[in-house]
């Protein structure tokens, strides 16, 4: 990878990592919650029916 580097003439170092995308993954939780809810559902015609029964303000 350094040989790379210095053969694009680039000086900046891009952290690769197991962990290094972590962050952002676990900003996006609470969305992929709600994506595998919404799998249980066969349309979203009935997932919106689902919703407003149950979550009437």
């Amino acid at each position: 990878m350094g040989a790379a580097f210095r053969d694009l003439n680039l000086t900046a170092y891009h952290e690769t990592g197991q962990y290094k995308n972590d962050r952002a993954e676990n900003s996006h939780q609470p969305v992929r919650r709600r994506e595998r809810k919404m799998l249980g559902f066969k349309s979203p015609g009935s997932a919106q029916r689902f919703l407003a029964i149950r979550f009437v303000v």
